[in-house]
Order: C-alpha cells, then structure tokens, then sequence
C-alpha cells in the first residue's frame, strides 16, 4: 500500500468520524468539547502551580499525578474529536486537503501562534514577577517543573491550534450532508 493510499484512508476514516457523530456536527456541541479542551488544558497549567506551591512534597506529587491522570484520559478523546471534527485540516498532510481545508488550517495556525505568544509573554512576566517577589540571590525552582513545564508548554503548543480550528469551523451545509450520505 503507497503512501498516497495510506494518507486517502486516514482522510476517510476522519471523514466517516465526523460524519457519525453527532456531538461535533453542530457548532454548539464542537464548541462545548472545545471549551472542555480548554478546561484541561488549564488543568495542567493548575498543576505546574501546585507545583511551585506544595514541592517537594508527596502531596504535590499526588495532586499532580491525578491531574495528568485526568487530562490524559479527556485530552485525548477531545482530541480525537476535534480533529474528526475538523476533518483532519491540522493533521493530515496539506497535499491532501481541499482549498477550504487549507484556508482553515492557515487561519488556525496564524491565529494559534498570535495566541501562544501571547502565553509565553504571560508566562514569561508570571516568571518574572516570581523572580521579583524573592529575596536574595537565588529562586528555588522545584526539580519537578523542569520535567513538567516542557510537557505543559508542548501539549499548548499542539492542541491550541486544533481548538481553534475546531472553535472556527462553520456548520457543514446541507448539500455538503447529503454529498458525504450519498458517498457511503
């Protein structure tokens, strides 16, 4: 099977996704998992200020434990979605997709990367000011939020641009319903 074929297949499969679920065929229901997205995404920022907070301690390690618990098991499935909800115009290669598709997949991405720098200029000024709020020489940074911080600031880094593309999308119009029917 060539590669070409392999890529028709996954495109198809998220086509058929979408198209059986009724949770993302409206803008209402692909907004609300998208707000979820974004509940789950705070939740781990949450939790690298638990970690600042409570490390080292075993209390920090299990609160963080059961957050990344919880958002590995929603995060994923409400990516899973979002990108059927899409129809793969952030994941599938750009040879593959329509000229909608890659309208979307641009706007996502411009309007994704205006948002992350807006999080790192956050980030970095929350940073700041903690460098600021200590006396001394030195700021205690816990060994776990050099493990955790990477992880957090990569899970941003590629679910924002789905949830906005998810966010964006408009509803399917009613003859594009009947073409993707007609298809099956």
């Amino acid at each position: 099977m060539s590669k070409h074929d392999r890529l028709r297949r996954r495109q198809a499969r998220i086509d058929s996704a979408a198209v059986r679920s009724r949770v993302i065929s409206t803008r209402a229901g692909r907004r609300r998992i998208v707000l979820v997205g974004c509940a789950v995404l705070a939740l781990l920022w949450i939790g690298q200020g638990v970690i600042i907070a409570l490390a080292p301690s075993d209390l920090a390690r299990n609160i963080y434990v059961v957050m990344l618990v919880l958002v590995v098991l929603i995060g994923f499935a409400v990516i899973g979605w979002l990108v059927a909800a899409t129809r793969g115009a952030l994941d599938l290669p750009e040879h593959v997709l329509d000229e909608r598709q890659r309208g979307e997949r641009h706007r996502a991405l411009a309007t994704s990367h205006r948002m992350t720098s807006f999080l790192l200029f956050a980030g970095y000024l929350a940073a700041l000011l903690w460098v600021l709020s200590v006396e001394g020489d030195m700021v205690p940074v816990p060994a776990a939020l050099l493990a955790t911080m990477p992880m957090t600031i990569a899970a941003t880094h590629w679910s924002v641009p789905t949830l906005i593309a998810a966010w964006r999308i408009p509803d399917p119009t009613p003859d594009d319903e009947n073409d993707e029917n007609d298809d099956s």
